[in-house]
């Protein structure tokens, strides 16, 4: 199966604008889904518009490059709107032309998919629209559908969006090729204070974790059996269950009940360092670069990136690290592509960013003493390549 996916609008042409805007957002998903589906060995073409002036040449162009590769299906991606900014959620839906059955199908898996990952409402009922002659991109290409991921002037929609991008991301990917992308690896992560229930046998007591991936999209939520916690992160006797009671891992055996997967523990149980003053200028400032870096991730990996920045203010090496406050270390030349890109002045951080700086400033340590991160996407950068590798939260790498 081959797909051609391409972001809505063009560099030259905006889409909506809102709270967060289309043009970049679409860009965004289109990326990460397409880089998802190669990591996956699946065949997908990925296309942005970056020469139109006109929202006409703009569709045309993009209905043209559709139309010049060979493709069994085309996908466009998109971000919708109201007028005025609303509270309330509007939701995802996924259009299709009428007639086609077949796209009508795909468009209400797709839709249903995001909103079952991100809390997003269906819109429309199902999450479909059928169109009829008025979308070019749906009329000129006969199996295509057209995804709002969800609409940019509502705070919930965006909310949800931001705090679930890497979902989202791997549910439109997953549908639109019919099953699930395998991942490299699976992080089982304990939550201390989730205690559930003591166990009738053995004296035992039943934790709850998150079942992940390595890039942080959570996948489930599970139990666990362990004398203590502390037998827990240390790997001893402690076996995992779905929510109907069998048994998908047992740390006695390689691998989990997914082919190709092997099992990473995540020992990296946060530890209390001593919590750190800042000014109001500085908590905003580390709110951004959170934003920028680790949105739509795992709360503990939106820690661990702010946790970054304070080592680095706290350590000795003035040589490598010459500011000693946070603005400073932010904005220290060639350290954080978000600033040398200029995105983290676009940032809007929302309540997950500033939740994760707060317990951070507080004490709250995943760093383990790191003072570099860099995209686990990012294979074979300069971080990987010179610093000690540490462990992998999220969708970063941590490295000393």
């Amino acid at each position: 199966m081959r797909i051609v996916i391409s972001s809505g609008h063009g560099l030259h042409v905006n889409g909506a604008i809102g709270i967060i805007n289309e043009r970049d957002e679409n860009r965004r998903v289109t990326k990460r889904v397409c880089e998802l589906l190669r990591n996956a060995g699946r065949d997908v073409i990925e296309f942005h518009e970056d020469i139109a002036r006109n929202q006409r040449d703009n569709v045309n162009n993009i209905i043209r490059f559709h139309n010049s590769q060979t493709r069994d299906l085309d996908v466009s991606i998109h971000f919708n709107a109201v007028a005025g900014i609303r509270e309330e959620g509007i939701g995802v839906e996924t259009m299709f032309r009428n007639g086609n059955n077949k796209m009508h199908s795909l468009a209400s898996n797709v839709s249903r998919a995001i909103a079952k990952v991100s809390g997003l409402i269906l819109r429309r009922g199902d999450g479909t629209w059928g169109r009829d002659n008025e979308i070019g991109f749906l009329r000129e290409l006969h199996n295509s559908i057209l995804i709002e991921v969800c609409f940019v002037n509502s705070r919930t929609d965006v909310r949800l969006y931001q705090e679930n991008f890497e979902a989202i991301c791997h549910a439109i990917a997953e549908t639109i090729v019919g099953e699930a992308i395998n991942t490299n690896s699976i992080n089982v992560m304990v939550d201390d204070h989730a205690l559930i229930a003591p166990s009738p046998e053995n004296g035992q007591v039943q934790w709850r974790v998150r079942y992940q991936t390595n890039d942080g999209r959570q996948i489930g939520a599970f139990s666990v059996w362990a004398n203590a916690v502390a037998a827990a992160r240390n790997n001893a006797g402690f076996k995992v269950f779905d929510m109907r009671g069998n048994m998908i891992f047992n740390p006695y055996c390689d691998g989990i009940n997914t082919p190709n997967t092997t099992v990473v523990y995540n020992t990296n149980a946060p530890t209390q360092s001593q919590p750190f003053t800042a000014t109001l200028e500085e908590i905003q400032r580390l709110e951004a670069l959170v934003w920028a870096e680790a949105r739509g991730e795992v709360i503990e990996g939106q820690i661990a990136v702010a946790n970054v920045v304070i080592n680095r203010v706290r350590s000795t090496d003035r040589n490598s690290f010459p500011p000693n406050d946070i603005i400073g270390i932010i904005n220290q030349p060639g350290q954080f592509t978000p600033v040398t890109t200029g995105i983290i002045n676009q940032a809007t951080p929302n309540t997950m960013q500033r939740e994760a700086v707060r317990r951070a400033l507080t004490g709250e340590d995943y760093s383990q003493g790191a003072l570099f991160f860099d995209k686990t996407s990012a294979i074979n950068g300069w971080v990987q390549r010179n610093r000690p590798h540490l462990f992998t939260l999220g969708g970063h790498s941590f490295h000393s």
